[in-house]
């Protein structure tokens, strides 16, 4: 598989110059503004609150209970500790615009 299937990859400094371009800002004050956004809903999901952006969210949920696997080299038990892991959800106008739908 070549570099011409793999999907385009939109980082920190293009968002923000898309942003600049959206939204009349400098390319300066876009950068500041993301990252503002970026901390923001980090501080958010570490107290557990979960961030609602149209019909997106991001959220921490805590895995549990914590489970019991077997070491694929040893076969030995291990236990594997509750964890709290990240949880983004799409809604349906997000899931339809991306697939080609409509978004209406």
């Amino acid at each position: 598989m070549g570099d011409q299937d793999k999907e385009e990859e939109l980082r920190m400094e293009d968002l923000a110059a898309e942003m600049a371009m959206k939204s009349g800002l400098s390319q300066n004050d876009a950068e500041a503004a993301l990252e503002a956004i970026i901390l923001t809903m980090s501080d958010a999901t570490e107290r557990n609150d979960p961030v609602v952006i149209g019909d997106t969210i991001w959220e921490v949920r805590e895995r549990q209970p914590a489970k019991k696997a077997v070491n694929p080299r040893t076969k030995e038990p291990i236990d594997i500790p509750k964890a709290k892991v990240p949880l983004f959800r799409s809604g349906k106008l997000s899931k339809d615009g991306k697939n080609g739908g409509s978004s209406r």
